[in-house]
């Protein structure tokens, strides 16, 4: 018996071998047509030597614009940081020498510009000797990685204090003062001058200048802050111990607020808050 042909399995290998021809045609076509998209695309998407020379110059102005504002903005941070921390560091010593009940004294060293604190264990057996206080850890945190105290002059009554005959009718004082804090909240008045650390490194007549206006009746702490063309003025301005105010220069003409403004009216006794400067140029309060 013979078998007859299928004609669905004819019909199947004639659409194989049709497809495989079409796949076939079609690899030919882009194989011939790969050289001439490779040379369109060379001549489309490469760049001149003007063009790579213009981009890196751009990249190396935006660059350098970059590290002067960083540099600008590190040099401004450490200054209002570190007097921000100077202010900290009082607060907590006259709330200590209130705590113990006996008084306490911020002493700058005048060789290394940094701070110490320092109380007296003994005013009946031993008055006027202070000693370094460590009770306390907060005294081990201070400023000056940041800022370094180049001058603290007294104001007020408490200027006269410490000094002796000659030194009154000489008019000459200190330049490294000690503040002293009492039990009862008060302290002494003083002008607080800093410096940032990294710019006296590098050149000492580029630092900006940090002035704390400590007014230790009202407990209230005045920030003003120079440049180095305004330090100028300031060093040459004598210092009045009963207007402390009047060493500071007044601000550049072309600012339009005034960061030199008075403090404000001092609050009624009980209402004094802690309250520390945050922008550091307003007053803030030693609560």
């Amino acid at each position: 018996m013979m078998c007859r042909p299928n004609p669905r399995a004819k019909t199947t290998r004639s659409s194989l071998a049709t497809a495989g021809n079409r796949q076939e045609r079609r690899r030919t076509r882009l194989q011939a047509s790969a050289p001439s998209l490779c040379a369109a695309h060379r001549g489309r998407g490469g760049f001149t030597l003007i063009e790579t020379f213009v981009t890196l110059v751009l990249l190396s102005l935006l660059g350098g614009l970059v590290i002067v504002n960083f540099h600008s903005w590190r040099r401004g941070y450490n200054l209002e940081e570190g007097a921000l921390q100077v202010e900290t560091l009082l607060r907590l010593t006259r709330a200590e020498a209130a705590r113990v009940g006996l008084r306490f004294r911020l002493q700058a060293d005048e060789e290394t510009g940094t701070l110490q604190v320092l109380y007296e264990p003994k005013p009946l057996e031993e008055p006027g000797t202070f000693v370094p206080y460590r009770d306390a850890s907060w005294v081990t945190y201070t400023p000056e990685a940041m800022v370094l105290v180049k001058r603290i002059r007294l104001s007020g009554p408490a200027a006269f204090r410490t000094m002796s005959i000659q030194q009154i009718e000489g008019g000459e004082q200190s330049e490294f003062e000690p503040i002293t804090l009492y039990p009862d909240g008060s302290c002494d008045s003083a002008l607080i001058e800093l410096a940032d650390t990294e710019e006296l490194e590098d050149d000492p007549t580029q630092a900006h200048r940090a002035l704390l206006i400590l007014d230790g009746v009202h407990c209230v702490i005045n920030p003003h802050y120079i440049t180095p063309s305004q330090y100028e003025e300031y060093k040459t301005t004598p210092f009045n111990p009963e207007n402390p105010k009047a060493v500071i220069p007044p601000p550049p003409e072309e600012e339009g607020e005034d960061p030199y403004a008075p403090p404000p009216e001092p609050p009624p006794p009980g209402k004094i808050i802690n309250k520390p400067s945050g922008n550091g140029k307003n007053p803030s309060l030693m609560g």
